[in-house]
């Protein structure tokens, strides 16, 4: 579960002659219970909702986000799911890993932390 704790931030990425500034919140996760769960090979016409329905079988379900092309707008294939029970999430791992939706064998673990700081691309 997030807190209510919302620090703003600021971003500016160069590159030649080409500033890009982005503006965000980070936020702080508190509860160590809480499990984000990487979905991946997901249909590219799934929605959130349709993600949703999958882990609710499981347990409560806190947030999904399925991650879109900036530029396309269509889905990149994989998203995370947030469920606050550690048990719960655990199940929904180990019988929905490989499983069959919308006729893609889906992949389902624990999603690693981000890096800390800096732009994640190795370029």
């Amino acid at each position: 579960m997030w807190n209510a704790l919302r620090t703003p931030a600021l971003i500016r990425r160069a590159s030649g002659r080409k500033e890009e500034y982005s503006f965000f919140f980070l936020e702080r996760q508190d509860e160590v219970d809480s499990m984000n769960i990487y979905v991946g090979n997901l249909s590219y016409d799934m929605t959130e909702d349709d993600l949703r329905k999958v882990f609710e079988e499981f347990g409560k379900v806190e947030s999904v986000k399925i991650i879109m092309d900036r530029y396309s707008g269509r889905s990149k294939g994989f998203g995370f799911v947030e469920m606050p029970d550690e048990d719960e999430a655990k199940k929904a791992i180990g019988e929905l890993n490989g499983k069959s939706v919308m006729g893609r064998e889906i992949k389902v673990n624990e999603a690693r932390p981000r890096p800390a700081g800096g732009d994640r691309r190795s370029w």
